[in-house]
């Protein structure tokens, strides 16, 4: 849905003219009534499961008007505004990172395949060649009708942050809630970001119950990342972080340590080392 709905605005562009003539306004109506369309089935006798979806569906639609209003009230009209690609946005497209090649794809499939030796024809007295070229030019042409379908497959969710690139890990995470997103939220997912895009980490600090550690989870859910919770204390060894890293770098998941402070001094230097190997190696 995140694809489609910055596809609309795409299409429909980003114009400077007055606001209720832009045509952005049309999509922000538009989901406005998608919102009060949700919010009345929610009303309705529903299971717990489809409950849980229609609240999820809320949250996030109703952080996408705060965007979209967002961006007609700054009269944003360049893709390159930073009120624009400050967003998390998502699109569906070619993976730039050497994980698919355009050229690669269509050689091996147009590459025709071994010929079968040549047979006699007892009907002709001739040979069967033409009707191996013959076969071997169909396919070619069906190549050329299919290559647009194949590289259609080939394409990925691409989630982009100002200068951020993340592919979307699509990570089965469950009918789970979503966390309401406010203008802190942005925030700390745009210095998160970033920091994954230059191979480091991030740390959150404030007072307890203020949404540390969900504001990591719930980045981990938009960009289909499965993130791995550990509550530290000062009995954690560096043998038992060990084993969790490495669990964490081979499966890919994120890792977040609640309470990192809480562990001791001459623990936290090896840590550290330890996380310095796994992203100097990332890197």
């Amino acid at each position: 849905m995140a694809i489609a709905e910055y596809d609309e605005l795409h299409a429909n562009g980003l114009s400077l003219q007055r606001r209720k003539h832009s045509p952005l306004y049309k999509v922000y109506k538009k989901w406005k009534s998608m919102i009060r369309r949700y919010c009345q089935m929610v009303r309705q006798p529903q299971s717990r499961l489809q409950r849980n979806k229609l609240v999820s569906l809320i949250t996030i639609e109703v952080h996408s008007r705060d965007i979209l209003r967002h961006i007609l009230a700054h009269r944003v009209h360049s893709l390159d505004d930073f009120e624009w690609s400050r967003q998390l946005r998502f699109y569906r497209e070619f993976d730039q990172s050497g994980v698919y090649n355009r050229t690669s794809l269509v050689n091996s499939l147009q590459r025709p395949s071994v010929a079968s030796p040549i047979q006699p024809d007892n009907a002709t007295g001739g040979t069967k060649l033409a009707t191996e070229g013959g076969i071997m030019a169909t396919r070619n042409v069906a190549v050329e009708e299919n290559d647009d379908e194949d590289l259609e497959d080939k394409r990925v969710c691409i989630v982009r942050q100002t200068s951020a690139q993340v592919r979307y890990d699509y990570e089965y995470l469950g009918n789970s809630g979503r966390l309401v997103v406010t203008g802190l939220t942005d925030r700390a997912y745009m210095t998160l970001t970033t920091a994954l895009q230059l191979f480091r980490g991030g740390l959150p600090q404030g007072p307890a119950g203020t949404g540390k550690t969900e504001t990591v989870k719930d980045l981990g859910k938009a960009i289909g990342k499965y993130v791995m919770v550990f509550n530290c204390s000062d009995g954690l060894d560096y043998k038992s972080v060990g084993r969790m890293l490495s669990g964490i770098a081979q499966t890919g998941a994120w890792s977040c340590f609640d309470e990192f402070n809480r562990i001791e001094v001459e623990v936290l230097s090896v840590v550290a080392q330890q996380i310095l190997s796994i992203l100097s190696a990332v890197a």
